[in-house]
């Protein structure tokens, strides 16, 4: 098995500091055959303050124990403010792509896995990344297969408890140009024909992003034929991750069904 790091900011000539770090599986047969696996960039929460440690490594140890190349995002947060992190990663994509026989992955079938704030980065690229090169003035190789939305913000309108996380993403905005920022970064309301395939899952307990985001983010794609599946989970609040014992020393019983999200979303992900 493989470990790197890459410069996200450095090599694309962005604001901030992320890295992407790689976890790539090794050349399990004797012949020395090279096997493209599928890749999965994996983009935990932390309301754009902080990038979380348990919706990382993780959440790419499973998807690695099922045949993927994990590529864990650490992205920019406050006082860095949009779109930056958006570029960070549209990089990213781009550099798996156009790595792809280096990094031992399968370019058609690269997705991704978002938290919370993570979630919603992840929602907005999968609303706008082909917007992105004509907005941003960039030449990106974009291409997505799906995503999943894990609690995902998703509504400034439908989550006032999440409205620090849009604070902290536009922090240096003010007046008609923030207004105007909020409505786009509504990722319930940017859901178009063009949106990525998504599994999206939360549960009713959820009192940091509350479900109704999530069920609208759901209804549009519906509204706009997008692949989808939604899972709402009647226990558990928010940040739980995996739902194990490895990032949950307050375990549960009921998490062992709620864990079930990553079995789903892996199924979700194959049949896509």
């Amino acid at each position: 098995m493989q470990v790197e790091t890459i410069n996200i900011s450095k090599l694309y000539k962005l604001e901030g500091n992320a890295e992407l770090n790689a976890i790539i599986h090794g050349k399990y047969f004797d012949d020395d055959r090279v096997i493209l696996r599928p890749a999965i960039i994996v983009v935990a929460g932390g309301g754009y303050a902080f990038v979380s440690k348990r919706e990382g490594e993780p959440v790419a140890s499973y998807f690695l124990e099922k045949g993927y190349n994990a590529f864990i995002l650490n992205y920019s947060v406050t006082p860095i403010n949009y779109p930056t992190q958006l570029l960070q990663l549209s990089g990213a994509v781009d550099y798996l792509r156009k790595n792809a026989e280096r990094l031992q992955i399968d370019k058609d079938r690269i997705f991704m896995v978002g938290f919370s704030a993570g979630g919603h980065l992840v929602a907005n690229f999968a609303t706008d990344y082909f917007n992105v090169n004509r907005k941003f003035n960039k030449d990106y190789d974009l291409k997505v297969k799906a995503v999943c939305l894990s609690y995902a913000v998703i509504s400034y309108k439908l989550q006032p408890s999440s409205s620090k996380t849009y604070k902290n993403l536009l922090s240096e905005y003010s007046g008609e140009e923030k207004e105007k920022l909020l409505k786009s970064l509504n990722c319930d309301e940017m859901v178009s024909n063009k949106t990525l395939p998504s599994f999206v899952w939360i549960t009713v307990e959820d009192t940091c992003v509350p479900c109704q985001s999530s069920i609208s983010y759901v209804n549009a794609l519906v509204k706009h034929n997008v692949k989808c599946e939604f899972h709402l989970y009647p226990q558990g609040w928010h940040g739980l991750s995996t739902y194990d014992k490895l990032v949950n020393d307050d375990y549960k019983d009921y998490m062992q069904k709620n864990a079930t999200w990553l079995n789903f979303c892996n199924d979700f992900f194959e049949k896509v």
